[in-house]
């Protein structure tokens, strides 16, 4: 071998090792400064919820970005596991028949992930089997309780997923149960307001037409995952975990949010069907919040430094655009912001997503208003 090639190769080799002795030290140093920030460790799952890891693990292999017509993503159709599992659909729980059978009373809960379940220890820990259960007690008749929730869909996606999918169920009544995913995704994954959490992503995967347009978003990505990208955006003043959506956007995302739903209500009436809109409960609307629920706030707080004074700003203009539609239109709203404010133990285990007492005293709270509509 020429002398000339084999110093060549050797100032390659050096220099290779060099980028992965300093991405090494760079990692190792990102992980030093994230726990000083109280970045690391992360409030622990199991603990906050109470489910096992295993039972963790069956949502984590749920794949609920799958791409679908019209709504653009939602989980798989026909996943099953111990604790979570979806029909044909690809809602959660039970077969749904169509055409309903004689004498049932169906009842569709639209939401995201609160709605779905995220967190549950099984199906019939849901809040909706815990309605179904609930009404089928009270009332003695033939109540079906359809969780078409779906993990991050805003109002926008529910509105869609209702026009091609539930209507065609047939229901009786439908429950619009949300509030939170429409100011949390333009704060921390899409500032304009109403687009889904991934549909910045979904742009760019449009533009790789090339090999090299491709190639170059995942060198992109990877410089951005590593400990000498973390170390750059620092020396640049950049902080990871700012809320996207400036305040100068606020009333775009409340204005987005009341006119998707009032055209849910608006087509819902015009079928005959009957409404239900239910503003769910979050963590920092919690007046009580236990120990371990305070820490998930400030984990939050130093994560996306922030993110929480901006989504309690929102909150009450969200409730007031709900409260307006219902007005306007007739129908029932339950306002949920405090219905945990008595409940002395942990409830939430993030921002928005409840233990399984969570979802009983949802259930219990939405049984009376749901069964005067039977």
């Amino acid at each position: 071998m020429k002398k000339w090639i084999r110093t060549a190769l050797g100032i390659v080799a050096v220099t290779l090792l060099a980028v992965v002795v300093t991405e090494v030290a760079a990692r190792v140093g990102r992980a030093v400064v994230l726990r000083r920030e109280g970045l690391l460790p992360a409030p622990s799952r199991t603990a906050l919820s109470g489910l096992s890891e295993s039972q963790w693990l069956d949502y984590d292999r749920l794949p609920v970005g799958e791409l679908k017509p019209y709504v653009e993503f939602a989980p798989r159709a026909n996943y099953r596991s111990a604790t979570v599992n979806t029909n044909e659909r690809g809602f959660r729980g039970h077969a749904v028949q169509s055409p309903k059978p004689s004498g049932r009373v169906r009842i569709v809960v639209l939401g995201g992930s609160a709605a779905f379940g995220s967190g549950a220890s099984s199906d019939a820990a849901t809040f909706p089997a815990r309605l179904e259960a609930a009404l089928r007690a009270r009332s003695q008749r033939d109540v079906e309780v359809v969780n078409a929730g779906a993990p991050a869909y805003v109002s926008g996606q529910e509105l869609t997923r209702l026009t091609f999918e539930v209507l065609d169920l047939e229901p009786n009544v439908v429950i619009v149960y949300n509030g939170f995913n429409d100011l949390n995704s333009p704060l921390l994954f899409d500032p304009r307001p109403g687009y889904p959490s991934n549909f910045s992503w979904l742009e760019r995967t449009a533009q790789f037409n090339s090999f090299r347009r491709l190639l170059a978003y995942r060198i992109q990505l990877g410089v951005h995952e590593s400990g000498l990208g973390f170390w750059a955006r620092r020396a640049a003043g950049v902080r990871d975990g700012v809320p996207l959506a400036a305040p100068a956007a606020d009333a775009g995302i409340l204005e987005t949010y009341r006119r998707n739903l009032e055209r849910m209500v608006v087509l819902l009436q015009a079928r005959g069907v009957r409404v239900v809109c239910v503003f769910q409960p979050t963590l920092l609307t919690k007046r009580r919040r236990t120990a371990a629920e305070d820490e998930v706030v400030a984990y939050m707080e130093r994560r996306h430094p922030g993110y929480a004074r901006r989504l309690v700003a929102l909150l009450p203009g969200a409730v007031e655009a709900m409260r307006q539609v219902t007005s306007a239109r007739g129908v029932a709203f339950v306002d949920l912001s405090s219905v945990f404010d008595d409940a002395a133990e942990t409830i939430f285990f993030d921002t928005a997503h409840v233990t399984d007492r969570g979802n009983a005293l949802i259930a219990e709270r939405l049984a009376p208003e749901t069964e005067k509509l039977l």
